[in-house]
């Protein structure tokens, strides 16, 4: 049986663990996740659903000040909302709900917030969109952008240039796969191909418009090739 609680200090690894998993994102596994993640989320506020001593779900709440027209509202910020696909279907996150907007209510909360991965969830439980656009600022001394492949020379190529740099790379049964040849990939169109150079080693990008998103796939790095099978190409939904 399945036993929904708010969680105690350790279980934090535990419950910090579950939520990437629940998100089906990469596991953190830096020496000190664990002490972030405390000082960072008040754990008083943190849902768990147990299946005996492994954590299945997770919920969790932000202490937020809103503005409003004339001041400002304290708000519980609805986050690490998460369900693992072998408890799905069995009322977890409408129990989570439950507990969460009550004790908002408790702490003088009168509103509730979040911004949705997936907006289609949260409809049934009172919440609605509250904007259509939003401005951040950043500080930028905080902040930075990640390093990008180093390169000489960057240029606009053809497809066939592309095509030849890819079999090039690839071995005689991959070079003559369909998906490794740029001019062919599955579901997609090619839009535009660009060939990097760095000490005289050329990597070929290709942008992609496929029928369910957009993406920038390399057709020549053998880490793409390995990550993807013997398919250079791999449609993505845009996000």
């Amino acid at each position: 049986m399945t036993e929904i609680r708010f969680i105690t200090d350790d279980e934090i690894p535990a419950f910090h663990r579950a939520i990437p998993f629940g998100f089906g994102s990469d596991l953190t596994e830096e020496d000190d996740a664990d002490d972030r993640f405390r000082e960072v989320f008040p754990l008083e506020t943190c849902i768990g659903a147990f299946d005996d001593d492994r954590v299945v779900a997770t919920f969790g709440s932000f202490d937020f000040d809103l503005t409003v027209p004339g001041g400002t509202l304290p708000m519980a910020g609805t986050t690490i909302v998460t369900v693992q696909p072998t408890h799905r279907r069995q009322g977890l996150l409408t129990k989570m709900m439950g507990m969460h907007l009550e004790q908002a209510i408790e702490r003088d909360q009168p509103l509730a917030g979040l911004w949705a991965s997936e907006t289609a969830i949260y409809g049934r439980f009172g919440y609605g969109q509250a904007a259509n656009a939003v401005d951040l600022t950043v500080p930028t001394d905080r902040v930075a952008l990640p390093e990008g492949p180093s390169t000489d020379t960057v240029r606009l190529i053809d497809a066939e240039e592309a095509l030849t740099s890819c079999r090039r790379s690839t071995t005689p049964s991959d070079a003559e796969s369909p998906a490794c040849c740029p001019g062919a990939p599955r579901g997609g169109s090619i839009v535009a191909f660009v060939m990097l150079s760095t000490c005289g080693r050329g990597q070929v990008l290709a942008a992609l418009l496929s029928p369910v998103g957009a993406i920038v796939q390399s057709v020549t790095s053998p880490t793409a090739r390995r990550r993807n099978g013997k398919g250079c190409f791999r449609t993505a939904p845009s996000r």
